[in-house]
């Protein structure tokens, strides 16, 4: 076997290397880690194998994104198996392994790692077993000692690989910065049209966790505006992902009492949207998004802060969340929402400032005053 690697197994018997985990997301490092493998072992066939769900970690998008996200990295380079995202239940190495070996009981079973796994080897499950079922490749990470496990077969692969971090990812993701060089480039193209990662937890989750805290009606409200917001970004060409995550969150606070909305919006409100309930969740909102939701993308926050009094100046996607705020299909019609929601479609600033024409006019007749921040977005386009 090329480069000494030691690996005491019958040269004529075929080898299958696996590079598994949450590949939360699949990353350069990963594929160049089975690339040495497959290239220092002789591999007679390299394969990649996201977790379904792994006793071990969090996963932080959906197995099928993951699943997805693998297949494009791959690229016909490497084969992809979607047998533990498939298998129902926790998902353990040993039993992936035992079937490996029971369809294919002449071949050698290589699992590749990296050297920062190698002290949790001990914590698998069945590891005993894993050691007797497959040997692994490993390749040194930077601040790693190099200590092996009693009983597991390690074998070092030569050279470099990237030592590149999938939280570090998860991070850049989180502000739709650039990944180049972290993730392939159809990678990266999923990651923002599908909106990974803005959050702290799958789409589906948060919705789950919103429909358990908001009334029946203001989480009708919620996914109407969630909606119209990404259809309105697709109008303008604005980030759909972003417009649909800050559209879900954007009444996140809406039904927590009074004094709870207090103390989230602390630091945050002003003093008049503290003394007013029904401007004070706007605030609320944006710190259950960053706190709860884990939202870091300062315009997403933005546009949750700013959806129910708007400000001058608006970003597009500020813009698109707080006209569809104003305009989703389950508003009740009154004097100038047909006009707004027609206005909606081909000019958003225009929009936005009719909405807050619309407001004067509301409060006006209840004999409030608007908020300046209204007053301000009401005259942006000289009305």
């Amino acid at each position: 076997m090329r480069g000494g690697l030691g690996y005491n197994s019958n040269m004529e018997r075929r080898k299958i290397g696996i590079l598994g985990g949450t590949l939360d997301p699949v990353h350069l490092g990963h594929l160049a880690l089975l690339r040495a493998a497959r290239e220092q072992m002789s591999l007679d066939e390299a394969v990649l194998m996201p977790a379904g769900d792994p006793p071990h970690k969090h996963c932080h998008v959906l197995a099928e994104d993951r699943l997805q996200m693998t297949r494009l990295a791959a690229a016909g380079e490497f084969a992809v198996s979607d047998a533990e995202v498939l298998r129902p239940g926790r998902t353990y190495t040993v039993d992936t392994l035992r079937r490996i070996r029971a369809e294919r009981p002449d071949w050698d079973i290589v699992y590749a790692i990296g050297s920062d796994t190698l002290p949790n080897l001990l914590t698998w499950r069945e590891y005993p077993e894993v050691f007797r079922l497959c040997a692994f490749a490993t390749a040194r990470r930077p601040g790693y000692a190099d200590e092996v496990p009693e009983g597991a077969r390690v074998l070092w692969l030569e050279g470099d690989i990237p030592d590149i971090s999938s939280t570090r990812i998860r991070e850049l993701a989180a502000v739709r910065a650039e990944l180049s060089g972290f993730v392939s480039a159809p990678v990266g193209r999923y990651i923002r049209k599908r909106g990974l990662y803005l959050t702290a937890m799958p789409e589906v989750e948060a919705e789950r966790a919103l429909r358990e805290t908001l009334s029946p009606h203001r989480f009708s409200h919620t996914l109407g505006v969630r909606e119209t917001a990404e259809r309105l970004a697709n109008i303008h060409g604005l980030d759909a992902a972003a417009a649909r995550v800050a559209g879900l969150l954007h009444d996140a606070a809406k039904c927590a009492p009074y004094i709870e909305q207090l103390r989230l919006a602390e630091g945050v409100a002003d003093e008049l949207e503290r003394a007013n309930p029904e401007l004070l969740h706007a605030p609320a909102g944006m710190a259950v998004a960053r706190d709860r939701f884990g939202v870091r993308d300062p315009e997403i926050l933005s546009a949750i802060r700013n959806h129910t009094l708007g400000r001058r100046g608006m970003s597009g996607l500020e813009l698109a969340i707080y006209v569809a705020d104003f305009i989703e299909p389950e508003r009740g019609d009154f004097p100038g929402l047909s006009d707004v929601r027609a206005l909606a479609e081909a000019d958003l600033k225009a929009a936005a400032s009719r909405c807050a024409e619309l407001t004067y006019a509301y409060l006006g007749q209840r004999g409030s005053a608007p908020h300046p921040r209204t007053l301000e977005l009401m005259t942006q386009n000289g009305r």
